[in-house]
């Protein structure tokens, strides 16, 4: 298992190395039940389809993020 950090704007280094995958997208606090569902999911279809399955999280909160940002909320919602 790799970890890696990506921050915006992406590097070329993430798009150069980027192959198609399975990808479980969420804020994941912990693995509860409905984590561990959706991870599964995600990584039975990976195996159906031959690919490699990913995780993705979010730090901090993206509605800590949204909160804060008045301007960037305003645009959400348009």
């Amino acid at each position: 298992m790799d970890i890696i950090h990506v921050q915006h704007p992406l590097s070329s280094i993430y798009t150069a190395e980027a192959e198609p995958c399975v990808l479980a997208l969420g804020f994941f606090d912990g693995v509860h039940l409905g984590h561990q569902k959706l991870i599964n999911l995600a990584k039975r279809i990976a195996k159906q389809q031959k690919l490699k399955l990913a995780v993705m999280t979010f730090f901090p909160h993206p509605k800590q993020i949204i909160e804060n940002d008045k301007s960037l909320k305003h645009t959400l919602l348009l």
